[in-house]
C-alpha cells in the first residue's frame, strides 16, 4: 500500500498489506536457507548482508507470545550498517529509522554471526556468550530481547 508521510518527511512510503505480512511467515524458512548458503561462516570483503533483510525473521516469531509485554526499540548494527526493530503489542516490525529519540538497546554483530544465528548453526545466546554479539542498553530492554529471541 502506498502512503504519503506528513511533513517534515513528506515522502512516499510503502507498507505491506495484511496478505503481504502473512507471506512473511512463508519466507522465514527461505531466509534461513539463504543465510546458510549465501553467507559463509567467514565472509570475505565482497559479502554484504542487508540489516533490514536480516531482521525480517524476527518479525515472524514461531512463538508470538514471546513478544507479549515488550515495548522497546532496538538498533541493530551489522557490519556497520543500521536497522531498527520495534517490538510493541506482541508484534515486531523492522524500521528504516527512528522518528526521534534513542533506541532502548543497541545490538552489534557481524554478518557471519547473523548468518550463523539465522541458519541455526548457533543460537543467539551462544553467540552472546562467545562475544560475537554485543548488546548495550537498558537492562529491561536487553533482558526482553534475550528472552524473546532465545
Amino acid at each position: 500500500v502506498r502512503a504519503q508521510l506528513p511533513p517534515p518527511a513528506a515522502s512516499t512510503v510503502y507498507r505491506l498489506t495484511a496478505a503481504g505480512d502473512e507471506l512473511g511467515h512463508a519466507l522465514v524458512p527461505l531466509i534461513a536457507w539463504g543465510l546458510r548458503h549465501a553467507v559463509p561462516e567467514e565472509p570475505g570483503p565482497d559479502t554484504a548482508v542487508c540489516p533490514h533483510w536480516s531482521l525480517l525473521a524476527f518479525t515472524h516469531q514461531t512463538v508470538p507470545a514471546q513478544l507479549d509485554g515488550i515495548d522497546a526499540t532496538y538498533r541493530f548494527v551489522i557490519e556497520g550498517r543500521t536497522a531498527y526493530l520495534r517490538i510493541r503489542d506482541g508484534r515486531a516490525t523492522v524500521l528504516q529509522g527512528l522518528d526521534g529519540g534513542e533506541p532502548d538497546a543497541t545490538v552489534t554483530l557481524g554478518a557471519a554471526t547473523v548468518a550463523a544465528i539465522g541458519s541455526g548453526r548457533t543460537t543467539a545466546i551462544d553467540a552472546v556468550v562467545a562475544g560475537r554479539v554485543e548488546i548495550v542498553g537498558g537492562q529491561e530492554a536487553v533482558d526482553d530481547l534475550v528472552r524473546a529471541f532465545a
